[in-house]
């Protein structure tokens, strides 16, 4: 069948083949749709999909799955919002391989449709503590991706790391870090890590492959060792939680301009803490004796005041 339609321009067509037919634009399915690659060679069993997917993506409204052939699956949501939520999450995998999706207009054919990107969480590691800031994240990110930028910066601060959301080309190896220059006389050499990487092969760093799948592998008859990856686990991010301070600035007493801090690692990207006033209180022992109360502006006043007698 796909055939017959990529070669009928080629045909002699009969009368009534060649009859054109325009379809009604009311019956076309106004429904939300992404299509999905499977980077595995194995079969992808729809049932097994359908199961994993619902637990993890935990749709508002119902969504239909459809076997588009060669590992490729559609995904049919009665809510655009619920395609949104899925989208924001990426990565994703199944059964440790990646998964791309992208939204489906239903017309494109199969074999045009582009599954060259998918997002990722990119930690930047091994950065000077004066450089862990967001413009410096920026600056690195470009380098690797189209960054994709964050509504609350401090989600780009890790304490000892910064990290950055980008567009990540699937038909390219993985970076595992960058050259760096701090300045004229300083280079240094940062790494990244990415989290919820999914399987990929660790002699090219493409996720098209396992590593037996890899020609080199195979022509090696099994005699490559360990040492010989030129990427390994390390790629992978550790769990991190953007709702745990790893960084927190604590104002002095005297001092209403923001932190100095605040300009080493951007002026959003800590979770500021503001300090209650303290109120310094003297009680009275007698009914002669007033209550002093004083803020912290004015407690160097409150310090100088006279001893006050008491009535014998």
């Amino acid at each position: 069948m796909d055939d017959l339609t990529k070669r009928w321009k080629t045909l002699s067509l009969s009368n009534k083949e060649s009859n054109t037919l325009a379809l009604t634009k009311n019956n076309q399915s106004e429904e939300y749709v992404l299509i999905a690659k499977f980077f595995t060679k194995r079969n992808v069993c729809i049932d097994a999909v359908a199961k994993t997917f619902k637990t993890l993506w935990r749709t508002s409204y119902d969504f239909g799955i459809r076997d588009a052939g060669d590992n490729h699956l559609l995904f049919v949501f009665e809510l655009e919002s619920d395609i949104i939520k899925v989208l924001m999450r990426e990565p994703w995998s199944f059964d440790r391989h990646l998964v791309v999706l992208t939204r489906y207009d239903g017309i494109t054919p199969m074999e045009k449709v582009d599954f060259s990107q998918t997002k990722f969480w990119v930690q930047i590691h091994n950065l000077p503590f004066s450089w862990l800031t967001s413009d410096v994240a920026m600056e690195i990110g470009d380098t690797l991706g189209e960054v994709i930028k964050s509504n609350n910066v401090s989600e780009m601060i890790g304490g000892n790391f910064i990290r950055i959301r980008l567009a990540i080309d699937t038909s390219q190896p993985l970076c595992r870090g960058r050259s760096i220059c701090f300045d004229d006389s300083t280079q240094g050499f940062v790494s990244f890590k990415y989290k919820r990487l999914p399987n990929f092969c660790y002699l090219c760093e493409m996720f098209s492959h396992d590593d037996k799948d890899y020609s080199l592998w195979r022509q090696s008859k099994g005699s490559l060792k360990v040492d010989d990856q030129q990427f390994r686990q390390w790629l992978h991010a550790t769990q991190f939680n953007p709702l745990r301070k790893t960084v927190v600035d604590v104002k002095g007493f005297r001092s209403n301009a923001p932190s100095r801090h605040q300009g080493n690692l951007s002026s959003s990207l800590i979770s500021n803490v503001s300090p209650r006033e303290p109120s310094y209180c003297v009680k009275p022992v007698s009914e002669s004796v007033g209550v002093v109360r004083s803020t912290s502006t004015d407690f160097e006043k409150m310090m100088e005041l006279s001893p006050v007698k008491l009535d014998s």
